[in-house]
């Protein structure tokens, strides 16, 4: 059993349009944004291997990164087919994010020998995760030029983004009489999701 991570992917794309000194061709540029990522604390119920506890456990903590709203930067490039109509890609990094947890009490002695951990009397799992997200988009724009080098803009589109979950898990294992053992899990998840623009 894993762990979930939750979060909600807000993207705000701020970087100013491109003022085309041609009619058609194509254009390249960057730009700055802000990306905003809501991770969810963690619970004695999403640790990672939590079933391994029976009944209430001993200890509970968790922290993840408050800054949850980062600037980040964004590169895009397109082709314009007249002056009123272009296609637009972009590419826009959304920052890594970590998230810790330790969790502790009395174990259930099948799960834990079912888990190559044997016989213990208690357990105490410290959960180390890095979050790592970015994303693609495509665009189509149409632009109404009202002013020399004034235009107004309009854009939709969708943005891609993917994450990667880095995880490390260390389980401290105090068997009755024989000191304590350590045994650290090294796990890496993928989740992708789609937002309009």
């Amino acid at each position: 059993m894993k762990g979930k991570i939750i979060l909600a992917l807000g993207i705000a794309l701020n970087y100013a349009p491109t003022l085309f000194a041609q009619t058609t061709g194509t254009y390249i540029g960057g730009g700055v944004a802000r990306a905003t990522t809501y991770i969810e604390d963690m619970t004695p119920q999403t640790l990672p291997y939590n079933y391994l506890f029976t009944g209430n456990p001993i200890f509970f903590t968790s922290s993840h990164d408050n800054n949850s709203t980062k600037s980040t930067w964004t590169l895009f490039g397109g082709y314009q087919f007249n002056r009123y109509f272009a296609i637009e890609a972009l590419y826009q990094p959304l920052g890594e994010y970590p998230r810790e947890g330790s969790n502790g009490g009395l174990v259930d002695f099948n799960k834990t020998r079912a888990a190559g951990l044997g016989t213990r009397t208690s357990l105490s799992i410290s959960d180390v995760d890095r979050l790592k997200l970015q994303g693609y988009g495509l665009t189509a724009l149409a632009t109404i030029p009202v002013a020399n080098y004034i235009y107004v803009l309009g854009r939709v589109g969708g943005f891609y983004w993917s994450g990667t979950l880095d995880r490390s898990t260390t389980f401290n294992t105090s068997p009755n009489g024989n000191g304590t053992d350590f045994k650290t899990l090294i796990s890496t998840e993928n989740g992708s999701g789609y937002s309009p623009i």
